[in-house]
């Protein structure tokens, strides 16, 4: 009884350093969340906890929106070379699977500012992600110029993007829809003398057949949450995501269209890939 008492005072202290430490740090991410919500602004690195965090979140998501994910070709995500993660881009899922693949790997991401506001803010500089404006003509100029400053000051993170800068819910893959700031970054990064860098591909595939809802879905809807994991639109069985051979960038042509061709070729043949084995 007595140990209690003489404990009590040092677990209030305990305690109440917890709570202000927490208070502050909730602060400061809402406020870096706003800060964030001009282009050109560089949220901090994500730390070790804020990439276990992530890795939580986006495994959590990906249970009860998704199902279950097949990746072809993970070993290649173990590279010990930094890279660039690209993906043919059909949902918003996609902004959960490519986090997902990354796991713990320190990296900076793309995010629309559409994608960013209210409750979203904070957690997107928490883990890293750099605004996109597309409503404004220098949007995207100022995301890459940012994109290529994080690259240069952080050498050991990776990037996450889409190329097609936009939903293509039915896949069809344009090669006028794929824009050049992916080797922009790339070229520019390298120039920097960085030249220990390759391009990622990977296509993504969504299985849409309701008779390969998991065991997970099935509860859901009998417990009359049929809704519930249509907050995406509509309602995915699983996944598939190839990762095709990695791309050196000294091995692409340094014209940046040639680029770009190169680059698209090699999502088209991930994502073609990706269908393939997704509908074994």
């Amino acid at each position: 009884m007595e140990l209690s008492h003489a404990l009590l005072p040092a677990l209030l202290l305990l305690t109440a350093c917890v709570a202000i430490f927490t208070a502050r740090r909730i602060s400061f991410w809402r406020a870096e969340g706003i800060r964030n919500l001009t282009p050109g602004h560089i949220p901090p690195l994500p730390g070790f906890f804020a990439r276990l965090v992530r890795r939580i979140v986006v495994s959590a998501v990906k249970r009860f929106a998704i199902g279950p994910v097949r990746i072809v070709g993970a070993s290649r995500l173990k590279s010990k070379r930094r890279f660039m993660l690209f993906a043919n881009h059909q949902t918003e899922r996609d902004a959960v699977l490519m986090p997902y693949l990354m796991s713990r790997r320190q990296s900076r991401f793309f995010i629309a500012k559409t994608q960013s506001l209210g409750w979203r803010a904070p957690l997107v500089a928490f883990t890293g992600g750099i605004i996109v404006e597309h409503d404004s003509k220098r949007g995207p100029v100022i995301a890459l110029t940012t994109a290529v400053k994080v690259m240069v000051a952080e050498p050991e993170s990776d990037f996450i993007i889409f190329p097609q800068g936009k939903l293509v819910p039915d896949n069809v893959l344009l090669r006028e829809d794929f824009f050049s700031g992916l080797y922009v970054i790339g070229a520019k990064v390298a120039r920097s003398g960085d030249e220990n860098l390759d391009y990622m591909p990977a296509g993504i595939y969504y299985d849409r057949n309701p008779a390969h809802a998991t065991f997970v879905h099935r509860l859901l809807n009998m417990l009359g949450f049929k809704n519930f994991r249509r907050f995406y639109g509509e309602v995915i069985y699983g996944a598939v995501i190839v990762i095709g051979e990695p791309i050196p960038h000294a091995s692409l042509p340094r014209d940046s269209t040639a680029a770009t061709d190169v680059l698209f070729a090699a999502v088209v043949k991930a994502s073609a890939e990706a269908a393939a084995e997704g509908t074994k």
